[in-house]
């Protein structure tokens, strides 16, 4: 596949940083793990084509355009915290703030040329988004309803530290244990320093240079995003793990039924649940050894209940600026999608081979930690269609 990148885009540098060790861990996992049928076969090699093809381009970029480097950004934003506690939909709210500057989902799926912000939607790929996402229903049904993302909204960055072949993002995509038992003994910094160089490059020609960032596993990192970006501002998404296990192993058996015919929902609960575990206690480490500076808390019950107070309260503890532009944009966003406009969908926590009781027994220091057994933020409190 390296030299097939090579050859398609006739380049040859990919620049420096790790990815080969990665790259070649993860392709072996996956032969041997993942049980992918044609399908999925042909997924996972174009997404690891494609990651491979994008490090040859924007290292030519870089090559040309040394200035590009040269950038600061300024007091990025990362939202983070155990996936679908809430982080898409802020990621989307926060998005609307005209100050800051959101990945968007167009933009991510094919980095270069750097977008021009002359252009803003016009740009042809959002139509090739566009359709994209509607591919992307079609093979898995119900996935708008639970991940209700579109062509110009704000998305992950996952995937782009995932060219660095150090993101948790492949394991979520596929059944790689063997991947994800590597990675848990990797240094992540070198996919932070990655994700720094590609953000200057979308801002080149796209301001502003402050940056609203989401990838709900970030909390496996938060030492790394410190040392990258030593000014930004931390939020931590809160969600009872009761609720947010089994509606994270939901959605990925949503995208995994397409790419295999084996997929064992058991198991899948049982791994994301150890993993997930995991992160938090990182991300509590780490934010202890951090000293809390800048990190703040946002509860997922506490944004759905009151969406604009919950915002303003982030921006009045973060010592952002908050504009009245920006409060009648998201106000019209809150009116133009509300909650549920994708579709309503329910999942059962029994699927998965999972328990209440077993989820907390796993999560039971983070929960004390955030009260999250207490009132309205426990999960029986929670829609499962959150």
């Amino acid at each position: 596949m390296i030299q097939a990148a090579r050859d398609e885009t006739g380049l040859v540098d990919f620049g420096p940083g790790p990815f080969e060790d990665g790259l070649e861990v993860l392709c072996k996992s996956i032969r041997e793990e993942a049980r992918l049928n044609t399908f999925g076969t042909e997924k996972a090699s174009g997404r690891i084509l494609h990651a491979l093809k994008e490090r040859l381009k924007l290292q030519d970029w870089f090559t040309r355009h040394p200035e590009i480097l040269e950038q600061d950004i300024r007091r990025p934003v990362f939202l983070m915290g155990l996936p679908r506690s809430g982080t898409t939909a802020l990621a989307h709210f926060l998005s609307e703030d005209p100050l800051a500057r959101s990945p968007r989902n167009w933009e991510v799926q094919d980095l270069t040329p750097p977008p021009d912000a002359a252009l803003g939607n016009e740009d042809p790929r959002y139509e090739r988004q566009r359709l994209l996402c509607e591919a992307q229903e079609r093979a898995h049904p119900g996935l708008q309803a639970r991940l209700p993302v579109g062509p110009a909204d704000s998305t992950e960055h996952g995937s782009l530290v995932g060219y660095t072949f150090r993101s948790f993002v492949w394991c979520t995509l596929f059944r790689t244990p063997s991947y994800a038992e590597w990675l848990l003994k990797q240094d992540l910094l070198p996919s932070y320093e990655y994700l720094a160089k590609i953000l200057k490059l979308l801002q080149w020609r796209c301001p502003p240079d402050r940056w609203n960032l989401k990838y709900p596993l970030d909390m496996f990192a938060l030492r790394d995003i410190r040392t990258v970006f030593p000014d930004s501002i931390i939020l931590w998404s809160h969600r009872d793990p009761v609720a947010t296990i089994p509606s994270v192993c939901d959605l990925l058996t949503t995208f995994r039924k397409a790419d295999t015919d084996h997929v064992d929902r058991h198991e899948l609960g049982s791994h994301l649940c150890d993993l997930m575990a995991i992160g938090v206690e990182r991300g509590m480490e780490a934010r202890d050894a951090l000293g809390d500076t800048d990190i703040f808390d946002v509860y997922q019950a506490d944004l759905g209940a009151n969406t604009i107070e919950t915002v303003k309260s982030i921006y009045q503890r973060t010592g952002l600026p908050l504009t009245e532009d920006y409060l009648r944009l998201l106000d019209q966003r809150l009116t133009a999608t509300p909650r549920g406009h994708a579709g309503d969908y329910s999942y059962d926590i029994a699927d998965f081979g999972l328990t209440g009781e077993g989820v907390r027994s796993k999560f039971q220091r983070y929960i004390s930690r955030f009260g999250l057994a207490e009132g309205r933020y426990a999960a029986s409190g929670i829609r499962a269609s959150a």
